[in-house]
């Protein structure tokens, strides 16, 4: 059909499809009740009878409200059965209405009483007075949602979306020229997408990326630093460029020395480094500000094992303390013990999600992996290989 031509109305063509389209929900709609319904069956599987969301980020993964518009919500809670409720103070509850996608329950207070009392008070409501309700750092904090990115009539990136929780290491794998470095590029705030979102603990990286970029660390791929300073030089450099005093500056850029087995090479020029000592510096170069998030590209490449083993353990403190990892690597058996999920892109698209019991799916990740990259090729035609030279 073609929709306002010959004088038409768009209204009166838009009403001609309406027999076609009664009873049929929006593809938005239905990806955010999948979201939902996925939510409620880990909610079975660990006896969690609500999941209560308070930050502009899980709403709007969970609900498709717009983050400049979050402030209108106090909250929200989904139980473990049925429909998804809205918690809002009661003069904002008309607009909550208007921004709501789906559902009608909306529970108000007003001015003069505790939105904790409501919360409570709404999980009884749903038949729950005991049990456990989980919050929101089991919901996804870091989102990248829909990133674009194309070079000429190349495109290295397409529709990529992903979602990370709080407190958890996530790997990024694919084969060389997959759209790796171009993808943590965009998320870390480095290379601008076409198309695209990408948002941490709430603030868009490209709406505001000062805002953003003071809440990740980065180790970009190939990165060019300051090799005339020396190491000690270089950290303290970074720490004040993101606000720290002197003294908290050399106290971490020390403490990061120890943690990364640096301590005796800080007073060295960074250009004397080897490859793995300036991934080393690096990696304490993002972690200097105590940011949210990291975002590390081949941060191990070059690394040798007891300096991996150092930086893993590093990594894995820093997560259980709450902050989050999003790292690359073509170590799959490093990924395989030290991520919590994984994401495989092939030819700049996601093609597996997941903790990485879902992605191995019974298998090693490695064999996966091999299999989603297009699986192994026979080796032809190189008889001359085995005639050896005189």
């Amino acid at each position: 059909m073609t929709i306002g031509v010959g004088g038409s109305s768009f209204e009166a063509e838009l009403a001609k499809l309406k027999p076609m389209t009664d009873g049929v929900e929006p593809i938005a709609v239905a990806e955010f009740r999948q979201r939902i319904a996925k939510a409620q069956t880990l909610m079975r599987e660990q006896g969690l009878q609500a999941l209560y969301l308070d930050t502009s980020t899980s709403l709007a993964y969970f609900t498709g409200i717009q983050l400049n518009l979050t402030e209108r919500l106090h909250g929200a809670v989904i139980p473990v059965e049925g429909e998804i409720a809205y918690l809002s103070p009661a003069f904002e509850e008309p607009k909550t209405r208007e921004y709501m996608k789906f559902g009608d329950d909306v529970r108000c207070w007003e001015e003069h009483e505790d939105p904790t009392e409501l919360v409570v008070e709404t999980i009884r409501s749903m038949g729950y007075e005991s049990g456990q309700v989980a919050l929101d750092p089991q919901t996804p904090f870091f989102i990248v949602d829909g990133l674009r990115k194309a070079f000429g009539r190349a495109t290295a990136v397409d529709d990529v979306q992903l979602s990370v929780r709080q407190g958890s290491v996530f790997g990024f794998v694919g084969p060389n020229g997959a759209g790796k470095t171009t993808t943590l590029s965009m998320v870390a705030g480095l290379l601008r997408p076409d198309a695209g979102a990408v948002r941490v603990t709430g603030i868009d990286v490209w709406a505001e990326p000062a805002r953003a970029k003071s809440r990740i660390g980065v180790l970009p791929d190939r990165m060019r630093l300051f090799d005339r300073l020396t190491g000690a030089q270089m950290l303290y450099y970074t720490a004040v460029l993101h606000g720290l005093d002197r003294t908290t500056a050399v106290a971490r850029a020390d403490d990061l020395a120890v943690a990364l087995g640096l301590d005796g090479s800080l007073e060295r020029p960074v250009r004397d480094y080897s490859v793995g000592m300036v991934k080393k510096i690096s990696l304490a170069a993002a972690l200097v500000h105590s940011p949210a998030v990291l975002v590390l590209d081949e941060p191990f490449e070059s690394v040798d094992p007891v300096s991996t083993a150092q930086a893993v353990d590093l990594l894995r403190r820093y997560a259980a303390a709450g902050g989050t990892v999003v790292l690359s690597s073509h170590n799959m058996d490093l990924v395989e013990r030290v991520c919590d999920a994984v994401a495989v892109i092939v030819g700049g698209r996601i093609l597996a999600d997941g903790t990485i019991d879902e992605v191995r799916d019974g298998r090693s990740l490695e064999e996966r992996f091999v299999e989603l990259a297009g699986g192994r090729v026979a080796v032809e035609g190189l008889e001359w290989l085995t005639t050896f030279s005189a």
